[in-house]
Order: C-alpha cells, then sequence, then structure tokens
C-alpha cells in the first residue's frame, strides 16, 4: 500500500515517538491472509462459492487495518443477501458496505456496537461486493454471507403479518400448498382453531445439520403458549389451549436458509377418552354389540392408543371389527386382544377402512385396540359376535366328502377332493380337473375350472378370502366375489401371520405380502419336509433345515435353533418342535425344554393343538395328551388328527374315525377317511346373517 508523504510522515512520527507499544512486528501483523484487496477489483475470492462459510474456516480472522473488498456470487432467485461482520468495537470500529455488480453502493452498516449486519433485498443475481472498512485499527473480525431465495410465504417476520392462505389448512403440509418454507428469519403462520378444540399439535420437519430450527405457539394476544427447541432433526408442540380462534405459529433459529415443512393439527378429544390403555379401555356399562360409536358419543378421534371392551357372548365366537374411516386424513389400524393382552387379529392396510373377523376361543371378555398415525383422524366402530356352527369335514375318497356336526353325518358331494380349505365361513375344496368349488353351508358354487397345484398347502384363508397356489399359473387370491393375481411365482408352501401372507418360493427366497406389496424377508429357502411355517403369537416361526429354525416378528429375525425341527405345533402360547432322534422340545418365548427323547410318528399331521393341550401321535407307542403333564389317550396310532368344536378327531384306518370329547371316545364310523391331502378339517358356517 502506497501512503501520501503527509500520511506516511505521520505515521513514523507516531511508531517513533508516540506509540511506543506498536513494534514492526505488531505492523506486519495488520496484513491477513485475504490481502491484498484493498480495492473493488483486487476484491479476494477463495475459487469458489463461500456462501455461509466464516471466514474463520477458510484462512482464519481478518484484520480490519485498511479497506477490505470481498467477492461474493449471488445466485439468480435470490431475493435477499445477509452479510454478518462480528468483531469487538472496543477494540476499534468496523463497518461494512455491499455493492452491486456495477460498483454501486446499495446498502452498509454503521453501528458504534459490537458488530455488523446486513440484509439487503434483491431482485438479481451476480457479483456482488463486500467493503469491511473504517476505523483501520487492525481490529480483527469475522464474516459471513449468505444469499437467500425466499419462500412463498413472505413477508412473513411478524406476528402481524402472519401467512395465512385465506382457507382452513389444518393437517396440509406445507409443501401440498406452495413448497416448503425457508427458515432465513423469523416466520409467522396463523391457524384458526375450531370451537371444542381440547389441543393443537405443530410438526415441523427439517435436517437439523443444515441448520438449526425452533418452533413456538402463540395465542391471539401474542402470549407464548409453547416452544419445542431439540438440538435434533424436526420440531413438535402438543399443546392443550382453552379456547377456538386464531393461534400463531412461529418458525425461527439459526436462519440458515434451512428449508422446512410444516403442519398443523387443532384436535378435539372425542367423548371415549381417556382410553389410552388397555386397563382404560372404554365400555358404555351395558352390550353395544352391534352399534356404531356414532350413535353414542359421536365418532372416535385416533390421536393416540385407543381400546375398547367388548364381551362376547357364549356361543357367539365369531368376532367381527369394523373401523370406518377415510385414509387420507390419517392411516388407521385396528387389533384385537383376549382379556390376557395377546394379540389374536390385526388389520393393517393402507386403503380407507380396516376389517377384522376372527373366531375367539370362548366367550368373555376382549379388547379393540385402535391406533396408527395419531394425527386426529374421526373414525367410527362397531363390532359384533356371530353364532355359528363348527363342522368336521371328512374326505371319504371315493365314497364322497361329508360333513359331521357332532350328531349326525350329511353327504356335501360324491367327488374326491384334493384338497380342503376353510375361510370366512366358507368350505373351498380342490376337484382336480373338475376344478374349485366353495360350499358356504347350504350349497356349492364353482370358483375356477383350474386345478390348484397339490404340492405343500395349496390353499390358505388370507383375511376375508382365500389365496390358492396354481402353479405355472402362479398365486391368486380369492376375495368372495373376484380373483386377483398376487404373483406369476409358484410357492413350496404359504403361511400368514397377523394379516400377512408369507410364500416360500424355492430358490426366490421369502417374500412377505402386506395386502398390496410383496417384499423379500430372506433369500433362503424354508426347509418344505413337514410343516416349515408356522404363526406363533404375532410373529412366524420358519425352519430353514440344516441352517436352523428361526422367528421373524414383522420387522427382525431371531435364531431359536440350529436344530433341524421335522414338525412344528403351537398350543396355548408355546411352540413345540418334533426334532427326531432329539425328541420333542417346547420354546415358551425365551427358553427351550425337553418334553421327551421319545420322537412323534411323523406320517400324517402327528401333533395338533386340542384346547390348552397338545395331542400327539407316537406311532406304535400310541396317542398322547400334554398339557404340561403326560396323559394315554389311546394305544392305537392314528393316521390323521383334526379338532373341532373342542373335539378331537383321530383316523385309525381299519378301525374307523373315533371322536374324544376330553373324557372318552365315541365312534363316528367304520369308514377310513382318505389320507391323501388334508383329508379332515373343521369348517365353519354362519348360522345367521353377518
Amino acid at each position: 500500500m502506497i501512503f501520501p508523504r503527509k500520511a506516511a510522515l505521520g505515521l513514523i512520527l507516531s511508531v517513533l515517538f508516540l506509540s511506543p507499544f506498536l513494534t514492526v512486528e505488531n505492523a506486519q501483523a495488520a496484513d491477513d491472509p485475504y490481502e491484498e484487496n484493498d480495492t473493488r477489483l483486487t476484491a479476494w475470492h477463495p475459487g469458489y462459492d463461500w456462501e455461509r462459510t466464516w471466514l474463520s474456516d477458510i484462512n482464519g480472522l481478518a484484520n480490519q487495518a485498511d479497506d477490505d473488498w470481498y467477492q461474493i456470487d449471488i445466485d439468480s432467485g435470490s431475493s435477499l443477501i445477509l452479510v454478518d461482520c462480528r468483531f469487538t468495537h472496543a477494540e476499534g470500529d468496523i463497518d461494512i458496505s455491499l455493492y452491486n455488480p456495477s460498483g454501486s453502493f446499495v446498502a452498509g452498516s454503521n453501528t458504534e456496537t459490537d458488530n455488523e449486519f446486513i440484509s439487503y433485498p434483491t431482485a438479481m443475481g451476480g457479483t456482488f461486493y463486500i467493503l469491511v472498512h473504517y476505523g483501520n485499527a487492525g481490529n480483527t473480525y469475522d464474516l459471513w454471507w449468505d444469499d437467500v431465495k425466499e419462500d412463498a410465504y413472505e413477508e412473513n417476520d411478524t406476528l402481524e403479518t402472519a401467512w395465512h392462505p385465506g382457507y382452513d389448512w389444518e393437517r396440509t403440509w406445507l409443501s401440498d400448498i406452495n413448497g416448503n418454507g425457508n427458515q432465513a428469519d423469523d416466520d409467522w403462520y396463523r391457524i384458526d382453531l375450531d370451537p371444542g378444540t381440547d389441543y393443537v399439535q405443530v410438526d415441523c420437519r427439517f435436517t437439523h445439520a443444515d441448520g438449526d430450527i425452533d418452533i413456538a405457539l402463540y395465542d391471539s394476544s401474542g402470549a407464548l403458549l409453547a416452544v419445542s427447541e431439540s438440538i435434533t432433526d424436526d420440531e413438535f408442540i402438543d399443546q392443550t389451549v382453552s379456547s377456538s380462534g386464531a393461534y400463531y405459529i412461529k418458525v425461527y433459529k439459526d436462519n440458515a436458509e434451512n428449508t422446512y415443512n410444516l403442519w398443523w393439527n387443532d384436535i378435539r378429544e372425542d367423548a371415549y377418552e381417556e382410553n389410552d390403555t388397555l386397563e382404560t379401555a372404554w365400555h358404555p356399562g351395558y352390550g353395544w354389540e352391534g352399534t356404531w360409536l356414532s350413535e353414542i358419543a359421536g365418532l372416535g378421534t385416533q390421536t393416540d392408543a385407543d381400546w375398547y371392551r367388548i364381551d362376547v357372548a357364549p356361543g357367539s365366537e365369531q368376532v367381527q371389527v369394523d373401523c370406518q374411516f377415510t385414509h387420507a386424513g390419517g392411516d388407521i389400524d385396528i387389533a384385537l386382544y383376549d382379556s390376557f393382552g395377546v394379540l389374536l387379529a390385526v388389520s393393517n392396510s393402507i386403503t380407507d377402512d380396516e376389517f377384522i373377523d376372527h373366531t375367539v376361543p370362548s366367550s368373555g371378555t376382549y379388547y379393540i385396540l385402535v391406533y396408527c398415525s395419531d394425527v386426529g383422524n374421526s373414525y367410527d366402530l362397531r363390532w359384533g359376535d356371530l353364532s355359528f356352527i363348527i363342522t368336521l369335514i371328512s374326505d371319504f375318497s371315493s365314497a364322497g366328502l361329508y360333513q359331521y356336526d357332532g350328531s349326525s353325518w350329511c353327504r356335501l358331494t360324491l367327488s374326491d377332493p384334493q384338497h380342503l380349505a376353510s375361510s370366512d365361513r366358507k368350505l373351498a375344496g380342490d376337484f382336480g380337473g373338475a376344478g374349485l368349488w366353495e360350499f358356504d353351508g347350504n350349497s356349492w358354487s364353482r370358483l375356477t375350472s383350474s386345478d390348484a397345484d397339490n404340492t405343500g398347502n395349496c390353499m390358505v384363508g388370507y383375511g376375508a378370502g382365500l389365496v390358492i397356489d396354481f402353479g405355472g399359473l402362479g398365486l391368486y387370491r380369492y376375495d368372495g366375489s373376484t380373483w386377483s393375481k398376487l404373483t406369476p411365482s409358484d410357492a413350496e408352501y404359504l403361511a400368514t401371520y397377523v394379516g400377512r401372507l408369507v410364500g416360500d418360493f424355492g430358490s426366490a427366497g421369502l417374500w412377505e405380502f402386506n395386502g398390496s406389496s410383496w417384499t423379500k424377508l430372506t433369500s433362503a429357502n424354508a426347509d418344505n419336509t413337514g410343516n416349515c411355517m408356522v404363526t406363533y403369537g404375532p410373529s412366524l416361526v420358519i425352519d430353514f433345515g440344516g441352517l436352523g429354525l428361526y422367528r421373524y416378528d414383522g420387522s427382525a429375525w431371531s435364531r431359536l435353533t440350529h436344530s433341524d425341527a421335522e414338525y412344528l405345533a403351537v398350543y396355548n402360547g408355546k411352540l413345540v418342535g418334533d426334532f427326531g432322534a432329539y425328541g420333542l422340545w417346547e420354546f415358551d418365548g425365551a427358553h427351550w425344554s425337553q418334553l421327551t427323547p421319545t420322537d412323534p410318528d411323523n406320517t400324517g399331521n402327528c401333533m395338533v393343538a386340542y384346547g390348552t393341550s397338545l395331542a400327539i401321535d407316537f406311532g406304535g407307542f400310541g396317542l398322547y395328551r400334554y398339557d404340561g403333564t403326560w396323559s394315554k389317550l389311546t394305544v392305537t396310532d392314528p393316521e390323521h388328527l383334526a379338532v373341532y368344536d373342542n373335539k378331537l378327531v383321530g383316523d385309525f384306518g381299519v378301525h374307523g374315525l373315533w371322536e374324544f370329547d376330553g373324557g372318552s371316545w365315541s365312534r363316528l364310523t367304520s369308514s377310513d377317511a382318505d389320507n391323501s391331502g388334508n383329508c379332515m378339517i373343521a369348517a365353519e358356517f354362519s348360522t345367521e346373517a353377518p
């Protein structure tokens, strides 16, 4: 830098006589890494976009010993330029100025306190310049700048100028109105609460790493009601209010131009609160079967878990739960629990409404849980218990298919089915070349002329419908009126658990269907000897042969044992595995214990749940029951077992079919059932209209 002669002489005199503490070393320190930048033409620039970066993070602090110019590049579409200069005023005053691309002064900041700040509205991009100047006292400073693209909600920097779209925007994200917000300064939003509102929820979504954002809720007088100011992603307010009308949301904090999304909801608690737990489940004090909530005390509001108690009458153990809502207003799912809090059934689609149709083991108290997104969506709820009969369906080969209702036999058809399935109080039979037929308790109707694939379990009940494997034709679902193709792939084995369908597709692995789409669970192939997949509580247990036995709970896998099971069964909340030479073992959810070293007979279905016990066929050793202790039911070896209406039925070959009622055996028929496929199953048929 070249000083005029007079100024140079004054500086020399100051150095020699007036300032004994200023040394040559101090004078040289006045040059920072950004020099020479004493003119606009020599303005410092790092060679890259240094927006929102402090000088101290580039090459350290600067020294204001003379004019310091900096070049900044403003993006097109920017609406605001921010310049922040930090320093200590007592060590020498500093001012800042902003110049446009033509070199004209457009804004400045020249207070007599610490720090200076410029906020300049602009409609143009291009090269701008910052001038740091004034005291030339060698004071250190830090410098930062930003070009801001204002969002569609500006100017909303104060409560008085709070943005409002002119209509009720409750439960609508900003992104669905005019795009995300941009937190470059305080952003205010007006919300209008409906009469009867009990509390307000405000949800602000953003990435904390891009700049912290906090939110606050104010009433119409500007009084602060609530804040959310974490140091992580997102902020959320859940605040009770005493009146309706105008309220205000303030989005503020770092002013780092971080984008955010904003949503709010005013919630009126329904008449069934507090019912947030099974213990506090709502009940009207009388039987409310078949009655909509809307007919009792109005719609429910799903802002948290909502529990309802129902009392199922004796002889009516078919429970139906109907929950109606609009999915777009927030997803809702429902579940059915027994009196011990054990999950029995769920309905968790991603469409409007949910429905459960489940057979409970006995009459008594049960619970409905309404849950999911907690966004205040309203819903209606109704339940009913249906009377039905449980019958035994037995295939007698060329003699035809028969039904036994506990007292008499009735021939359903002369035809011999290859496979049977019961679902939604209907019986489905695969009659080979004659196709698939359905029996509703009164008459048969043909579903299709196609023959199901009879390897593995080709037909399983799924929801209120049936899933059928047609081999090379693929996997189909029948909902009672129409067919839909789930996949062109051929499944080796099928299973269901908590509203989900799982298919073992051989080398393609295991896949899960949630009612609308498939997800791959694993590339491993299940062992298809015996019954390789069984439902165990809210999870699925899968036998992978030499890889061992695993449990899948809908999100994670856990290995139960390294051993390969020959057969699996579930009874009274416990899993039992036949491990061949290692005997029978029981899993209680945490630990295994050996029941017996004896290996069951693995022809037919060797183990079936019977009430709270397990019936096990040990071949030549006879048929036993285990309920914590062992009891021998008969010395005879059954070919097939079935349970219906709390009774155990055994096909004893030439000895015919026998029924055990818990105390004694009685002969049902001298005929021998056909033991190809599943020759005996329980089937439910309704005795009243749903």
